[in-house]
């Protein structure tokens, strides 16, 4: 299908530049040879977890060896990487949070996302949650007889506090961003004033990070976040 999309791009001769989510166990070199020549210019992948036993542990049939495999890929044919890494998540120790960040260190990504795993309403583990006694109350529920300002998503407190939790995901970025192997490159790679003037902000924006800001406001959380990774240039939201 992927294939057919590309080949219909070309045939309808529209010139954009497009980004996709996919998963390792889906990417061939020559595919992604296809979509670039089609417009195509970042990857996204969803790492999630650095070691074999906690990618077992949430399902993601994946392995850290497939996925080093696959990530460096897309930059073999002028493609951007984007990888995603979840902290937090059932059965998680501060070793295996330790071995995602070695990973995205080691993958070497153009931009890393790190979040805090928030059991969703209506699933497995959030019910298991629930049984378990990790998730103390059924905040999903209440939130939504009562819905209203001040509300935290619930996150997996199995092994660490909310706040631990947050120091950790400060931690990720800043070790990931602030490598002067990372900010050099990226500083070599500018041509234009203005995308200097936006790594600067995104700079001063990951330097600025602490574990005491609230965790979950959509707007300071979006606003970092596209501050960090440039978004994509088709997307129009304001």
């Amino acid at each position: 299908r992927v294939f057919e999309l590309c080949d219909e791009i070309d045939r309808r001769k529209i010139k954009f530049r497009w980004d996709v989510r996919a998963h390792v166990n889906t990417m061939t070199p020559e595919l992604l040879k296809r979509m670039k020549q089609a417009g195509c210019d970042r990857i996204h992948y969803g790492v999630e977890c650095g070691n074999d036993r906690m990618l077992k542990v949430i399902k993601k049939n994946a392995t850290v060896g497939k996925i080093k495999e696959v990530v460096g890929q897309p930059k073999a044919v002028g493609m951007e990487v984007l990888c995603y890494f979840i902290i937090g998540q059932q059965t998680e120790t501060a070793s295996d949070v330790n071995d995602s960040l070695n990973l995205a260190r080691a993958l070497d990504p153009n931009y890393v996302h790190f979040t805090i795993f928030c059991p969703y309403p209506g699933t497995e583990i959030y019910t298991q949650g629930l049984e378990s006694g990790v998730i103390k109350d059924d905040v999903w529920r209440r939130f939504s007889e009562n819905p209203g300002d001040g509300f935290e998503l619930p996150v997996w407190e199995e092994n660490f506090t909310r706040q631990q939790l947050r120091e950790m995901l400060v931690n990720c970025y800043k070790s990931f961003y602030l490598r002067p192997r990372y900010i050099a490159r990226n500083l070599l790679r500018i041509r234009r004033f203005g995308e200097l003037k936006r790594k600067v902000r995104a700079g001063l924006s990951v330097v600025g990070m602490t574990a005491n800001q609230k965790l979950y406001d959509h707007n300071d959380m979006l606003q970092r976040t596209r501050q960090i990774v440039p978004m994509a240039s088709y997307d129009l939201h304001s």
